[in-house]
């Protein structure tokens, strides 16, 4: 059975690895956008297309198949199954991977509770690991000589006959296919790669400690005491390309069912100067001075000295937690 799983699946098997690989780079490396991009661009589209169409294609070079599926429930479980030409898998598999990683973004944030490089390959890895299985149980089911099973010495040949097209017509759109898809995931890396000179900005963020004081995203608790006095940990990062004071305000706020602030207390106020493209990280240890179901710490960050009175719609940057303040 080893040896009838197709070259492509331990391909994208080892493109996976190559990936995480390429997170560990610096987040500034244009090797590792170079890397990740292409990857992330097709791996995840690749991986469902080929679950979802594990036959071979046709012998159109640039269309479906004629053998159209009767309905979305033949084609899904392989009667009557649509076959792809190599053109239409990799159109497929870039569309469907922009599709899916937002999708993927949502589940690793609402998992997670925050997205980094290392948790959505995470998710991008497991996602792809679980549909190149799924695709390769069902190519394996298949018989031989109906079983989409790409090989390195026969994809190069592939895709020359699928540019090449049965007509001059269908060899300029397919032509003009792959140039449109080559300089989209171009103009793509090179919004990424290339920095915006007018992009300039601070942000922030909240953390929790574990036990072994390692930060950790989401760490922290939903319900506390008056008694109780919990660690919260703010970081500011300063994205611009100089030094920033910055002023962090604290309070601790109680709202009404519709939001609306009913009471406020001003717990502390931090400074520091961040160097460019640095990072402040902060530990502010909590003590609630009032009880109720709809309390929040708010963290409101400002370049420079802050406002007379200091709220979420005049700060440069803002960070919050709820939770529910109880007596004992």
């Amino acid at each position: 059975m080893i040896r009838d799983i197709s070259d492509d699946v331990w391909a994208s098997l080892a493109a996976i690895v190559v990936l995480a690989a390429a997170v560990t780079l610096d987040p500034g490396s244009g090797i590792r956008v170079a890397i990740a991009l292409p990857m992330l661009l097709v791996l995840p589209g690749y991986a469902l297309v080929t679950a979802l169409f594990p036959e071979e294609g046709g012998n159109g070079p640039n269309v479906l198949s004629r053998r159209v599926p009767r309905n979305l429930t033949t084609s899904l479980m392989g009667e009557d199954p649509v076959r792809l030409s190599p053109t239409i898998r990799f159109v497929l598999s870039v569309g469907t991977s922009v599709a899916l990683l937002p999708l993927l973004g949502l589940l690793t944030s609402a998992v997670a509770g925050t997205i980094t490089a290392e948790t959505g390959v995470v998710t991008v890895a497991l996602f792809v690991c679980v549909a190149t299985a799924v695709g390769t149980v069902r190519r394996l089911r298949m018989p031989v000589s109906d079983r989409y099973a790409p090989s390195f010495g026969g994809a190069a040949s592939a895709i020359g006959e699928s540019l090449s097209g049965r007509t001059r017509r269908e060899s300029i759109l397919n032509a003009a296919l792959g140039i449109s898809i080559l300089v989209a995931v171009l103009t793509t890396g090179f919004v990424l790669t290339v920095p915006n000179d007018g992009e300039s900005y601070s942000t922030a963020s909240l953390y929790g400690t574990s036990d072994d004081n390692t930060l950790v995203a989401g760490n922290l608790p939903n319900e506390i005491t008056l008694e109780q006095t919990e660690e919260f940990v703010f970081v500011v990062d300063n994205h611009h390309d100089r030094s920033v004071d910055y002023t962090v305000v604290a309070k601790l706020q109680q709202q009404n069912s519709d939001g609306t602030v009913i009471a406020e207390r001003r717990l502390d106020t931090f400074n520091r100067t961040v160097a460019a493209d640095q990072r402040w990280q902060r530990s502010h240890d909590l003590s609630p001075t009032f009880t109720g179901e709809r309390i929040r710490v708010v963290y409101l960050v400002y370049e420079g000295e802050p406002p007379e009175t200091p709220i979420r719609s005049n700060a440069d940057a803002e960070v919050y937690h709820r939770l529910t303040v109880t007596e004992q």
